[in-house]
């Protein structure tokens, strides 16, 4: 088959998930945050990246288990670091050599965690570089995630977390420098990631969300090499117009 593993987990993630509920006896913490992100301005001159501030408010059902709270506001920081720099790179200043250093320390080891890190990026930069001949990108957002749920594994070594990221962007297109009423595009995202906890530390393994630049693969049941290499492609032949 063409589909490749991790495209394949993408597709029925939504029956693991319910199964892995009801058979295991994983810690399934269900939860509502509400984690607002102070508005952007996106910048052409170089930024310096700053620790971001935990989420200032939270509604989440309570548990019983310090541990499990802590594992939990330290998830929610490194989702929080991952998607400032997803946001960034579909910015006009987008991370420095990103290309090369992707999300940085926020990535597991495991392989297929590269696999999708190599993917995303690629993604992520043939995406900006369309907008950038376009001008969609984005000058200034405001984006807010709700966390619907955190399931962690048996050992607590593992997590996964259902979210949902809404946001609001004003693209070079939209933006008027002269007002304070640019016109707005309104995105709405469903993500489930996968975390591991690796030396002390929780690192991202996957995040599995669609999208219409996604989806251009996927409808076509391209293996993962198959789809770095076309976005690859793409990418050079819109560098070349």
């Amino acid at each position: 088959m063409k589909y490749s593993t991790y495209f394949l987990f993408i597709v029925s993630i939504g029956i693991i998930l319910v199964s892995s509920c009801r058979k295991s006896n994983a810690s399934v913490i269900e939860m509502e945050i509400e984690y607002s992100i102070t508005p952007n301005k996106a910048s052409t001159q170089e930024l310096i990246t700053t620790p971001s501030p935990l989420p200032t408010q939270l509604t989440v059902v309570p548990t019983n288990n310090s541990k499990e709270s802590e594992i939990e506001s330290a998830i929610i920081d490194v989702i929080h670091d991952y998607f400032d720099i997803h946001y960034k790179a579909l910015s006009i200043s987008p991370p420095i050599n990103f290309y090369q250093n992707g999300f940085g320390d926020l990535i597991s080891d495991l392989p297929e965690a590269q696999e999708f890190e190599k993917l995303e990026v690629a993604k992520l930069i043939y995406q900006s570089t369309y907008w950038k001949q376009v001008n969609l990108r984005y000058v200034l957002y405001d984006h807010n995630l709700r966390i619907d749920q955190i399931e962690l594994g048996e050992n607590l070594t593992t997590a996964t977390i259902r979210l949902l990221d809404s946001a609001e962007v004003v693209s070079e297109r939209q933006y008027d420098p002269s007002s304070n009423d640019s016109k707005k595009t309104y995105l709405e995202f469903g993500h489930i990631f996968s975390l591991r906890l690796e030396n002390g530390e929780w690192k991202i393994v996957l995040d599995r969300y669609y999208d219409s630049w996604w989806m251009r693969y996927l409808t076509h049941g391209y293996t993962e090499q198959e789809i770095y290499d076309e976005i690859i492609r793409d990418t050079s032949e819109l560098e070349n117009e």
